[in-house]
């Protein structure tokens, strides 16, 4: 994907693989990314804002640290700042929870842990379900298109694009399939209610 949409014939493939790297870096730590955003709406939907205010002010000046250390003592480079973001955001959302519990006066955190797990499971699935078809859609076009006279810069992208679209299809089917399956209340909620089974 980073090499199709970034690559574009100006940057090298080295530049490809360190975005890619970073690209995987992010994504990884997106549950974390947003399960602080929806704390901090939960704490500004109850009207009080200054514990997020005061935990993203801890969290920059940490994140100052910890970036400086990832990158000028442990060598980690690009990869250290993306990794001291994710390691301070799950600091705050670990304050955030123990803030938002004593605020309730208790959390019923078990609830959210087993949607959480099963959602993880169904995307690691997805994922590995991507991969593999990615893969062989890869092979297979390239097989049959190898034999056409198709310009040699063409072709790649060509080969690329059309293995990306078909694995890209095949995971968002395989996802909504486990997770419609599984029956889920939290995903059962956001549905029409003609297609909520009974």
């Amino acid at each position: 994907m980073v090499r199709i949409l970034f690559e574009r014939r100006a940057f090298d493939a080295a530049a490809s693989d360190l975005v890619s790297s970073l690209f995987v870096c992010y994504v990884s730590g997106s549950i974390i990314y947003l399960s602080r955003d929806v704390l901090v709406r939960v704490f500004y939907a109850l009207g009080d804002g200054k514990p997020p205010f005061y935990t993203s002010i801890i969290a920059i000046a940490a994140n100052a640290i910890l970036d400086w250390i990832a990158v000028r003592r442990l060598g980690y480079g690009a990869q250290g700042l993306v990794l001291a973001t994710l390691s301070v955001n799950f600091l705050s959302v670990i304050i955030l929870l123990g803030m938002l519990s004593r605020k309730l006066q208790g959390l019923k955190l078990a609830d959210c842990v087993r949607p959480l797990c099963v959602l993880t499971g169904v995307a690691a699935s997805t994922a590995f379900v991507t991969r593999a078809v990615y893969d062989s859609a890869l092979r297979l076009s390239t097989l049959l298109l190898a034999k056409r006279e198709i310009s040699r810069q063409i072709l790649p992208l060509m080969l690329e694009l059309t293995s990306l679209g078909v694995a890209a299809m095949s995971g968002i089917l395989v996802f909504f399939t486990i997770v419609l399956s599984l029956r889920l209340q939290e995903i059962e909620s956001l549905l029409p209610r003609r297609m909520r089974r009974a």
